[in-house]
């Protein structure tokens, strides 16, 4: 009874922390998660459709146990027309031995597989949008009573919430200003929705159309050399090799433009694509063989003639160019051969709403480097990653990602905190801070909720205003605890 009890409470708490996700696949892997746990069972799976579609194949999935060639099998099994009958009547599906259960008797793989427990409920109320499935329980028993009240309940209780992260979904699918370009342009590893990033893909869409000299600028941090390689993979140079020169590590930027034979250094490139990062970084000698490349694409080896060499020139800066020559540190006449086509790259600060997208990537990347439970971020966490002012862009949160992820396992616990991100900051309470993060904390919640009143809680009308996106405001107004007075 007491194991019942604690199973109930744990359930119910867990139950709650699903109401912080706002993506589809992390509330998926979380949700099966929680059941198999709860139910003991050995493999689980849970779908999702989109209600607005059509077709017959869940848009979101996931599986813990189970492999993806035997996917197919298990959606095999729910399509089955005694078990599809039976979920669309909002029934749950259970079978103590489904190898010699009549229901699964067309199904190769129960029987090649020997399965014997299963259990399914179908997701939401009035209209299943989705499928929890569980099989084989611990110890080859069949699942309980209490199992089966439990997984109704839990598919009963995460409709709503899956019906309201699938309309979100929806709805910044159909006002991501980046879909229509990643249609066109492989940038996948750029991650976010944002109209600031729309404008980096249209700048890479333009540049890999062209073979001129381009210079990319911003801070330190932003993907400049993700970019430059992304401008490259998108190029009609994509098969020839992409050669990065970090001027301001290693060898001379000189000696790897030249190399010491004729399989190194610039000769590797032919054909292909040279990126120098961080240009404020070379020494005259080296600016003046760039500047015979951007001049003439020839470069010449010591007691050597000039030779020409087939290659498109990416160049970086952190710094803004016409200040490295006025500091001496950049020949003027360089850098006007690199201003001619320039593309700009901004800061994280000014894509906050790209924040949660990058900052679950960036967990789930820690955790598969240092082999790690998979791990979640509280909104807690999250909502204190879109506060803080990353001087370091994606590569600061990318580093502490990784840390908060490690602290977090080492602590035994399933959910990284904002003590574990910011450890100085205190609690998980805004009166914790120090003063600059508390007076910043009050401050965004009284212009939240001065312009919610202007604006009659008009969230959509609000987001306009404030120039966010209508899912941030949502989000904060959740955070300061704002109410319609």
């Amino acid at each position: 009874m007491i194991r019942e009890v604690t199973l109930e409470r744990d359930l119910y708490l867990r139950l709650l922390e699903l109401h912080q996700h706002e993506e589809v696949e992390p509330f998926l892997e979380h949700a099966l998660d929680l059941l198999v746990d709860t139910s003991k069972a050995e493999r689980g799976y849970i779908e999702l459709h989109n209600p607005e579609s059509r077709d017959c194949l869940p848009r979101w999935w996931h599986s813990k146990g189970i492999s993806d060639e035997e996917i197919a099998g298990v959606r095999a099994q729910l399509s089955g027309n005694l078990i599809a009958e039976a979920l669309v009547r909002g029934e749950v599906v259970e079978s103590a031995c489904a190898v010699s259960d009549s229901r699964y008797q067309d199904h190769e793989s129960v029987r090649r597989n020997g399965i014997r427990a299963v259990l399914c409920a179908p997701i939401g109320l009035q209209q299943p949008v989705g499928v929890l499935y569980l099989q084989g329980r611990i110890g080859d028993t069949p699942f309980e009573q209490s199992d089966r009240r439990r997984a109704q309940a839990f598919a009963q209780y995460i409709g709503p919430h899956a019906l309201r992260i699938i309309a979100r979904r929806n709805e910044r699918d159909e006002n991501d200003p980046t879909r229509a370009l990643r249609e066109d342009i492989e940038v996948s590893e750029l991650l976010g929705r944002t109209p600031e990033l729309a404008a980096i893909l249209a700048g890479i869409a333009l540049m890999a159309k062209s073979d001129e000299a381009l210079l990319l600028t911003g801070p330190a941090g932003v993907g400049k050399s993700l970019t430059a390689k992304l401008i490259h993979m998108n190029s009609e140079r994509r098969d020839a090799p992409f050669v990065h020169v970090q001027c301001g590590r290693g060898e001379s930027a000189e000696e790897q433009l030249l190399g010491q034979n004729a399989s190194a250094g610039l000769l590797a490139a032919a054909g292909g694509t040279l990126y120098f990062e961080d240009v404020g970084e070379l020494s005259k000698a080296a600016q003046l063989h760039l500047l015979g490349l951007l001049a003439g694409r020839s470069v010449a080896p010591r007691g050597r003639k000039p030779r020409k060499v087939d290659l498109r020139l990416l160049v970086s800066s952190s710094a803004d160019p016409r200040e490295l020559v006025r500091d001496g540190v950049l020949r003027s006449d360089l850098c006007d051969r690199l201003e001619l086509q320039i593309l700009d790259l901004p800061s994280l600060s000014k894509r906050v709403d790209d924040i949660s997208m990058l900052a679950q990537h960036f967990c789930a990347q820690a955790c598969e480097s240092h082999r790690l439970p998979q791990l979640r971020l509280s909104f807690a966490a999250m909502t204190a990653l879109e506060d803080h002012d990353w001087t370091g862009n994606l590569d600061e949160l990318e580093s502490e990602l990784e840390r908060a992820a490690v602290a977090a396992s080492e602590q035994g616990l399933c959910m990284i905190e904002r003590r574990h991100l910011f450890p100085g900051l205190g609690g998980d309470a805004p009166g914790d801070d120090p003063s600059w993060s508390a007076r910043n904390h009050q401050f965004q919640s009284s212009l939240l909720d001065e312009t919610l009143r202007e604006c009659d809680w008009n969230v959509a009308k609000t987001a306009r205003k404030l120039g966010l996106a209508r899912s941030h405001v949502y989000n904060k107004i959740k955070k300061f605890d704002l109410r319609r007075g």
